[in-house]
């Protein structure tokens, strides 16, 4: 599905998705997404283009063990969900959403983490020195965006293991909580969108949230800064 900003419309984007879960934007506006269906990464390079059709390519599909050519870069979290980077790009955050373990008896020692990791990025392509920057509670960090200001706005799938209301959860890069945004369902991830970034939208169970905010997506940022935009 798509919204309109303008009509508060939505409407069918395309009806063959086939799962796909996951998105970013890359700098040219192209969409990077994950398709579950296709077990693949691919990229919808007109998705920037008002009324543009839905067709995207296989940026990286399935791994032939045998060939090899494909180099995992973070190998010690469990169940690596969300991503995203600091706006320099050097810093890559990772969330654990393990504690929901898809076996109903995990086996013993499995950590069933619910924290955002932090890595350095290393030559562009290495993740390096591994770090649990913090622990989302109540329930676990799914998708997450990062602001200009570095700060990381992360879904806590609010509902699951408590009546706490928090969907989203703020924290600095040093990992300090800055406060919290309450959504009356289960969030599992979040954005940030409107024509100067500022609007974060929530996924949540049934519907889709968003509010105005103080703060500025930092991919946003970074494109308006390429571009010479304010």
């Amino acid at each position: 599905m798509e919204f309109s900003e303008a009509d508060s419309r939505t409407a069918v984007f395309s009806d063959d998705a086939e799962f796909t879960n996951g998105r970013t934007l890359a700098r040219d506006g192209s969409v990077i997404e994950c398709s579950h269906g296709r077990r693949a990464v691919q990229i919808d390079r007109s998705a920037s283009e008002p009324g543009a059709d839905y067709a995207p390519q296989i940026l990286v599909d399935r791994l032939d063990p045998a060939d090899g050519s494909l180099t995992p870069v973070v190998i010690d979290v469990e169940a690596s969900n969300g991503l995203a980077f600091s706006p320099d790009e050097g810093v890559l955050y990772v969330s654990d959403s393990s504690l929901s373990p898809a076996e109903a008896d995990p086996p013993a020692g499995r950590p069933r983490g619910h924290s955002i990791h932090a890595y350095d990025v290393i030559a562009g392509r290495h993740a390096k020195n591994g770090r649990e920057l913090v622990e989302v509670s109540p329930g676990l960090p799914d998708g997450f965006r990062v602001d200009a200001e570095g700060n990381l706005w992360s879904s806590s799938l609010s509902g699951i293991w408590s009546s706490s209301l928090s969907g989203i959860q703020v924290f600095t890069p040093s990992g300090e909580k800055l406060g919290e945004n309450p959504v009356p369902e289960k969030v599992t991830n979040c954005a940030f969108g409107g024509a100067d970034g500022t609007t974060l939208y929530i996924c949540a169970s049934t519907g889709i949230y968003r509010i105005r905010t103080r703060a500025r997506d930092a991919v946003a940022d970074r494109r308006a800064g390429s571009s010479g935009r304010p």
